[in-house]
């Protein structure tokens, strides 16, 4: 095989390998099912929620409905408004996990900043004002 046949068999390898894995980098994964949104905003002196940005009046009722739908390992992504109190958390979380979720990520937002942070649940430590910082 000469040069010139080389470099052109290395460059069809090459061309291949390129477009092959930008194709599969781009494809959505058949496994991973579309995530589960739960907004849940401060109105008037409730909560108000939102799922998948559909106004629902009772969240176990439509989350239950989309576990069937989804599956259990579907990911939940918690969007909480930060003028609600703590509990709100907690709360969802219950009622994701009564729904059969198991795969809760839970997030902040500021719409002032259109920016968000995200809440990550660590094991329980003992009540302590000077906590380990490890």
């Amino acid at each position: 095989m000469n040069l010139n046949a080389r470099v052109y068999l290395c460059w069809i390898v090459g061309l291949f390998l390129v477009l092959t894995s930008v194709r599969l980098e781009g494809a959505p994964n058949a496994d991973t099912p579309t995530p589960v949104v739960i907004m849940a905003e401060g109105t008037k002196g409730h909560v108000a929620y939102k799922v998948d940005s559909r106004p629902v009046a009772d969240l176990l009722l439509s989350l239950s409905r989309l576990e069937k739908e989804r599956g259990p390992n579907c990911p939940v992504i918690a969007l909480i408004d930060p003028r609600l109190p703590i509990e709100e958390i907690w709360s969802i979380d219950g009622t994701a996990g009564k729904a059969q979720f198991t795969k809760v990520r839970f997030f902040i937002f500021f719409d002032e900043t259109g920016k968000m942070s995200e809440l990550r649940q660590m094991p329980a430590v003992p009540f302590s004002t000077n906590p380990q910082l490890e």
